[in-house]
Formats: structure tokens, sequence, C-alpha cells
């Protein structure tokens, strides 16, 4: 009705000569049937990355009290390799979250031992981190070192394959899957989430290289951003004050060296219960806090 409404008063405004609502080569008169107009078709659904894996939920919920943490390093030819940290809740719980690590450039090597020197893996090997019921992926950049060298559509297809590949016959849980990193790596958690923040429940960029404009794409991603105060105040802190602040739900400052920041922004806990601030924060968020499942499309489809 309101469409035929809209239909009649955009005919009399033509009959009227105030505006031109017909091809010219058409002859509009008061009688002539007026066609409606086709609705614009709905926007195709976002593919999911995670259907179709073969992630398989087992087990019954217990407590996350002493979970440590066992590292296998996997290479085979066609994935890019990585190191798989599996908590020793694993096999008692029905789903286990995802945290996916990128390195900084300075663990870019052919050595898998290299992903361990910083980050979340250092802090996984050196520190206790009670209550760290996550799996974590923390797949290896071989190529060269370049600027951009995580944040491409190529290396993010790679990751995906390596968290699918790591998740098969696995409890991966696909709706607590964190994207996460330092340095460069910080640079590539900006970018895919901004890129598809459907596919994450979280993004944390420690440290990030200037990434602009990708976190301009968040769209409602919950992030917590982290900036050390030896980053200096170059393009690291410019970025991450004028750029990533404001499009960042959380914004923390911590006392680090740059190369320490990625293993120092998991060591915090400022509400003195004995566990990572940022791991318990990381592992409060869900995906279809803030996505339905209908706005996905299976592979299949």
């Amino acid at each position: 009705m309101f469409r035929t409404v809209i239909c009649s008063v955009g005919l009399l405004l033509c009959l009227l000569g105030l505006t031109a609502c017909a091809p010219a080569d058409v002859d509009v008169r008061p009688d002539d049937t007026m066609s409606v107009a086709t609705a614009a078709p709905s926007p195709t659904p976002t593919p999911n990355p995670w259907e179709g894996a073969s992630f398989a939920p087992d087990g019954t919920l217990m407590s996350h009290s002493s979970i440590t943490h066992t590292a296998e390093v996997v290479e085979k030819e066609g994935v890019l390799p990585y190191v798989l940290y599996t908590p020793s809740t694993a096999a008692t719980e029905e789903k286990v979250p995802v945290i996916v690590w990128l390195h900084g450039g300075g663990d870019n090597s052919t050595d898998l031992a290299q992903v361990e020197t910083r980050g979340l893996p250092y802090a996984l090997a050196n520190w206790e981190l009670d209550g760290f019921n996550a799996y974590v992926v923390a797949p290896q950049h071989m190529g060269p070192l370049i600027k951009y060298y995580w944040a491409t559509e190529h290396t993010r297809n790679l990751v995906i394959d390596a968290v699918i590949d790591a998740g098969t016959g696995r409890n991966f849980d696909p709706d607590k899957i964190i994207i996460a990193g330092h340095s460069i790596g910080g640079m590539g958690a900006v970018h895919y989430a901004g890129t598809f923040p459907e596919f994450w429940s979280a993004a944390v960029p420690i440290s990030a290289v200037d990434a602009h404009p990708y976190e301009n794409g968040f769209n409602g991603l919950p992030v917590r951003a982290y900036l050390a105060d030896h980053d200096g105040g170059g393009t690291i802190m410019e970025y991450f004050n004028k750029y990533l602040k404001p499009a960042a739900d959380e914004a923390v400052y911590i006392k680090a060296s740059h190369a320490m920041s990625g293993a120092v922004a998991f060591q915090l806990d400022e509400n003195g219960d004995g566990k990572s601030d940022l791991i318990e924060w990381m592992l409060s968020q869900n995906r279809l806090d803030r996505i339905a499942p209908d706005q996905f499309v299976a592979e299949s489809e």
C-alpha cells in the first residue's frame, strides 16, 4: 500500500513536469499501469569458515583448576606449520575455546621452536596461567620478513586452514575462536578482525604495527588492544592512539619492552584472583552473543 501511494505521488509529479519518473521513450498517461519496483535482494550471507570442519564435541564438564598444556609441533605438506597447545582438561570438556596466536617479526623462521620464544607461547611455557582452559594454535609464517606478511588475504586463508587442520577431530568451540597477535602479528590480528569480524569471538592486538584502516571494520567485535611503554613514540604508538584505541572496546597500557609485551599482557592480574585478566576476558566472549547463526551460509550451499 505504501509503495502504491509513493508511485501515485511520483506519477502526479511527473505529470506536473516537476520530475522524470520514467524512461524518455515511455509515454506516461494517467491510465498507464505502473510497475512496482522489485525489492532489492537480501545481502549474501557471509561464508562460515568453520562450517564443515570436523570439530568433535565430546565429554563432560569439570573444574578448570590446575590446567596444564602440552605442545605439539605440526608440520605437514600443504598446511602452514603450527604449534598446537592442548589444555589438560580438553578430553573432559564438551567444547573448548581456541586462541589463534600470530607471532611477531622476530619469530619469523623455518624453525618452529622460534614461535615459543615470545608472546603467549612464552607465557604458557614459563608462567603459571591458572584456569586457562583453551587450545592455542600458533602458526609460523615462513615467508620473507616484510611488513605485511600476516596482513594479506593469502596468509589469512592459510591461518584459517591451519586452525581447521588443528581442530579436526578435536572439540574446538567454533563460537569461541579468538584472534590475537604481537607486533606484526598484531597487525595481522587487526587485519583479520577488521576483514571478517564474524569469524572471531574477540581480537587482541598487542603492540600492533600500523594496520589502518582495517580497524574500521571491527563492527561490534570485542577488541582489547595493548600498548607497551617501550613501544616508543613512533608509528606503533601513533597508530595505537590515533586509530586503534578509539576503535577498540578496551585500550590497555603496560610496562614492557616491545619484544616482551606480547607475553607481559597475559601476566596482568589487576583483580587479584590469581588468573590472567586478559585470558579471563578472552574466554568470556562468544560470537553468538552478537551474531545470529542465520547470518552464515554453509560451504555446501
